[in-house]
Order: C-alpha cells, then structure tokens, then sequence
C-alpha cells in the first residue's frame, strides 16, 4: 500500500513537471516569436529619401536624378550627400536591446507619442523604415540608450548605444555648406565691392599682384585666395532664399577661363 502511495506521488510529480515544462516552452515560445530581434532594415544604397517629423516640423530629404535636396516648410535647398549618409548609417546602428512596454498608456513616458522624433526612409516608392525615436536615457556614466517604437506597433524598445540626437532634426544639419571652391590657379582677379567704394586685386602684364594701383603682397595674395578654395560654412541664412540680403562687401572673380563668380 504504502509502495503503491509513492508510485502514485511520483507520477504526479512526473506530471506536473512535464506539464510545467510545455507551458514554459510554449510561453517562451510564443514571446519569441512576438518580440523583435530586428527594428532596422535599409539598403543604404537604395535609400531615395528621409522624412523626420519634430516639434511640429517636417524635414524632407529626397534625390532626384543624382542630386540631393533639402526642404523645410517652403524652402528648398541643395544637400550634403555625406551627411545623408551619415543619417542612414547612424539609422542602421538602431539594435532592440530588451522591451520596455507594450501599454500605449505609457507611450507619453518614453515619448514615443507625439513628442517624439519620427523619421521615415524610402527607398524608391517605398517606405521600409517608420520609426519613433523617444526618450533618451543614461545607465552609470558610459551606457546610454534610447526608446524606440516602430510607428505602426505598439512595443516600445530599448535601444542601447543609440543617441537619438545623433540624428539631424532640421534642414541646416542636411544641408550642403558649400559656399565656393575655386582653384587659386584660376583666378585672374577678384574685385571687392563695398556699399561707397571698390577696389580690384589683378594681375599685370609683368606678373606682379596688384591692389588698386599699389603693388600687393603676392604671399598675402594667395594665402588669401587659399581661403577661397575649399569655403565651407555650417552657418546658414533661414530667410527666403530669393530675398535679396544686405551685405557689407560682394566679392566678382573672374577666372582665366572668363568665366565670373560672385559671392
């Protein structure tokens, strides 16, 4: 009898156990297959565009042929291919490390609402990213993270090692800095216009440099004219592009091609 009572014990413990173990292998099973091991998926070399949506504002970069374009609101300008790249790279290294919520009650919390960053990539008619980029949080003085929801899901993510402010939120962070790159080789003059007066700094028949009339230093001449090289500016006029801007000198070159520049 008693022999009998500790078969029966061991079976139902038997069965319990295995009865435990199907159902942590079905419900490990089931958050598996639920929860994300990808957020980010972009051939970076089929991107034709990038939407992000802040405060209100939509930043729209999009290609057309072969070049790149910025816009904001009205305005549209040429854009810095490198710094797109930059975009899309800085995109890609967007990795879920654990869930944080699926409540969309706590959505606010995380600033994955609203109140968050939401960029859009494209590539050609399609659109293969949608993404809100929300809280931005650090562990201890090295670890840092960022919430992440894909637009149309409710999950919230955390992505480690992603700051979302890495990311450019407006136009001037795509825009194209380049104000004027001119060889100093090319240049036969260069004249400087101020609001009462002018003077021109050229070149003579004996190979001399002159300002005005007086003979200038050729040595401050072309470091001068290095300057005008490879003039980049990270500064940008936010007013309507076609307004004409009061300024205190325009500067003319002229090339030896002829051809003539005004900055």
């Amino acid at each position: 009898m008693k022999k009998a009572y500790t078969v029966r014990l061991f079976v139902i413990l038997v069965v319990l156990l295995l009865l435990y173990g199907l159902s942590e292998y079905f419900s490990s099973s089931g958050r598996s297959k639920s929860l994300r091991d990808e957020l980010v998926s972009i051939n970076a070399e089929s991107v034709t565009g990038l939407v992000i949506s802040k405060d209100g504002i939509t930043t729209t970069v999009s290609k057309r042929d072969k070049d790149w374009y910025v816009s904001e609101g009205v305005f549209e300008y040429k854009a810095d291919e490198n710094k797109i790249s930059a975009a899309v790279s800085t995109l890609q290294t967007i990795a879920p490390s654990r869930l944080a919520t699926r409540n969309p009650e706590k959505w606010k919390d995380f600033q994955v609402d609203s109140s968050g960053t939401r960029v859009s990539v494209l590539e050609g008619n399609g659109k293969t990213l949608d993404i809100i980029l929300g809280r931005f949080g650090m562990q201890g003085q090295q670890q840092f993270h960022t919430y992440v929801r894909l637009f149309e899901e409710n999950d919230v993510y955390v992505a480690n090692n992603f700051m979302s402010f890495s990311l450019p939120g407006n136009a001037s962070g795509y825009r194209n800095g380049n104000v004027v790159s001119i060889e100093p080789d090319s240049i036969a003059s260069i004249t400087f216009q101020y609001n009462d007066s002018s003077f021109t700094i050229n070149q003579n028949l004996s190979g001399d440099w002159l300002a005005g009339e007086k003979r200038a230093d050729s040595t401050k001449v072309f470091s001068y004219f290095n300057i005008l090289k490879n003039k980049i500016s990270a500064s940008f006029y936010e007013g309507d592009p076609s307004t004409e801007i009061n300024q205190d000198v325009a500067l003319e070159v002229l090339l030896t091609s002829g051809n003539r520049i005004t900055i």
